[in-house]
């Protein structure tokens, strides 16, 4: 039986082969060639930052903790619903009328770092991504998303 409360090695998006795939298709030169069950947590790292920290350009957020809810949804979700959620939560927090695209995100970000909303507005994200989780058909396979989220 398995005891991890957050799946079967906390590693996300690994229980979707796609992901693997797409990093071996797209890195050719740093391909993993390995089963699922045995990528390591530095696999994992490297492909969490290659495809999707740097891919996103998370790094140029100056909130910590907003580049990493945004991380973890964009591992977990599609690209479109991510954004869809960071509209809805800039909206709630009162920041944003238009939906952003990727490459407008981090100055909006930004800007709520720099008038000391960021705990606000963090706590805003992580609502509305548990909120859209707890709405899919599917649900009860997001147990170990539902947990790492709260500890983001």
């Amino acid at each position: 039986e398995n005891n991890d409360p957050y799946g079967e090695h906390d590693f996300g998006s690994f229980d979707y082969k796609g992901t693997l795939n797409n990093f071996n298709r797209t890195h050719p030169e740093l391909k993993i060639n390995k089963s699922l069950k045995e990528i390591t947590r530095d696999d994992a790292k490297l492909i969490y930052k290659l495809d999707f920290y740097d891919a996103y350009h998370l790094e140029k957020i100056n909130n910590e903790k907003s580049s990493k809810v945004l991380m973890h949804m964009f591992v977990m979700l599609k690209p479109n619903t991510t954004l869809d959620i960071l509209h809805k939560s800039l909206n709630d927090a009162g920041y944003s009328s238009k939906r952003l695209l990727t490459k407008e995100m981090i100055p909006t970000l930004n800007k709520i770092e720099k008038d000391n909303k960021s705990q606000e507005f963090n706590e805003i994200l992580k609502k509305n991504y548990i909120d859209y989780l707890k709405v899919q058909p599917d649900a009860t396979k997001y147990r170990g998303w539902f947990l790492r989220v709260e500890r983001l």
